[in-house]
């Protein structure tokens, strides 16, 4: 459930990650309008593709948060919830044999 909230909203914010052939079309439209220079191409794609993974990680860890916190506040039992009960019940039928 909790995969499935957060691939959600994920969506809702469209596509994140930028490939490196989208961020090479964009410095060659920077080029092509003279905003910057042929030999800056290598160093503008790596800062742009940097800086769209730094982006994505801000917005997965807000998803992240935000989905933990519904979670929490609809007292939702999480996988390991459901595990740690059911290491207990296997305890509990261990014991009474």
């Amino acid at each position: 459930m909790f995969d499935t909230i957060k691939k959600g909203l994920y969506l809702g914010f469209g596509a994140i990650a930028i490939t490196k052939e989208k961020a090479e079309q964009l410095v060659d439209e920077f080029i092509k309008k003279g905003e910057a220079a042929v030999e800056e191409k290598p160093e503008l794609v790596k800062k742009i593709l940097e800086h769209a993974e730094d982006q994505e990680r801000k917005i997965t860890d807000l998803v992240d948060s935000a989905v933990r916190k519904a979670v929490d506040k609809a007292k939702v039992a999480t996988k390991d919830d459901i595990a740690q009960l059911k290491e207990q019940i296997s305890a509990l039928k261990e014991k009474s044999k």
